[in-house]
């Protein structure tokens, strides 16, 4: 296709003490197509949405639409408001100004080598039963009563407005080697502030401080980290295969429509929802199909 013409470079010659300045152009190289290969308009030939944006201080899982199809299905998945996986990796002993960025100014040192697992599990799950509790309250059912059994009978339940709190699903330590430690947790309506004061609060429970050192999101929904695309991978038949790869991955059975109340497992009825699950033993996240 057709490309922009090329820029030119404008240059001065001559001699100042001779008097004989002139200002000519000539082809710039670095705008050359041998040099920077093919020229593409991105904001007319790509057009690219985004389903999922896990803030600038995080990495890992962007799903994203390309053309009127994608935009379209990609805000299909942000109003579904799916399950959110992510690895947090802490610092124990410090505490940062803003929480989750480390190169920002330390504002408090502590201990931190009294820290011990099972006291560090211990806290954990206390904060997990915490988070459950915000769960019910979204759902506006109290835990002690006869509908809150039910509710929790029938496995999890999440909220498809993404305006609604933050909301914890699961929480467990997968690496702890003092003073680092990493934490999975599965999520929804999330932020970096809401991790680092739950990180925050960790450090404090344990007589210490701790802040965030990354920030990574390793599933979205039903996409996972081996359906991701790294930036070396941006070219024209990476996309294309994945783009026809994640198609197949997302069922529209799985996408259901806003609702400004926490979705029950009941009223799912005939659709199926990919949720995160953790088990006793500590596994990855498993399916859940709720028929």
């Amino acid at each position: 296709m057709d490309t922009r013409p090329q820029k030119e470079l404008v240059e001065i010659e001559g001699s100042l003490s001779e008097n004989n300045l002139r200002v000519v152009t000539k082809p710039s190289y670095a705008d050359h197509p041998l040099v920077v290969g093919p020229r593409y308009n991105y904001m007319n030939d790509f057009k690219f949405t985004w389903a999922h944006y896990p803030s600038w201080v995080a990495s890992g899982i962007m799903v994203g639409g390309i053309g009127p199809k994608g935009k379209a299905l990609a805000h299909k998945l942000r109003d579904s408001n799916l399950l959110r996986t992510y690895e947090v990796d802490i610092l124990f002993g410090k505490t940062t100004m803003s929480g989750y960025d480390d190169k920002t100014r330390i504002i408090e040192k502590a201990t931190y080598k009294h820290i011990k697992l099972p006291r560090f599990n211990k806290v954990l799950v206390t904060v997990q039963e915490m988070q459950k509790s915000m769960i019910y309250k979204a759902a506006g059912v109290s835990s002690d009563t006869q509908e809150g059994y039910e509710l929790a009978a029938a496995g999890p339940s999440r909220p498809v407005d993404n305006k609604t709190t933050p909301l914890v699903y699961g929480l467990r330590c997968t690496r702890f080697d003092l003073p680092h430690a990493t934490l999975r947790f599965n999520v929804i309506n999330e932020n970096p502030v809401f991790f680092a004061d739950i990180v925050q609060r960790l450090g404090f429970s344990l007589k210490s401080t701790a802040c965030i050192l990354k920030l990574r999101c390793v599933r979205y929904g039903m996409f996972q980290l081996e359906n991701a695309l790294l930036a070396k991978h941006w070219t024209l038949e990476h996309i294309a295969d994945n783009i026809s790869e994640c198609y197949r991955l997302m069922d529209h059975d799985k996408i259901i429509t806003t609702t400004s109340a926490l979705v029950k497992p009941e009223e799912l009825s005939s659709r199926s929802e990919i949720l995160g699950i953790d088990d006793e033993e500590g596994k990855d996240l498993k399916r859940l199909e709720l028929i």
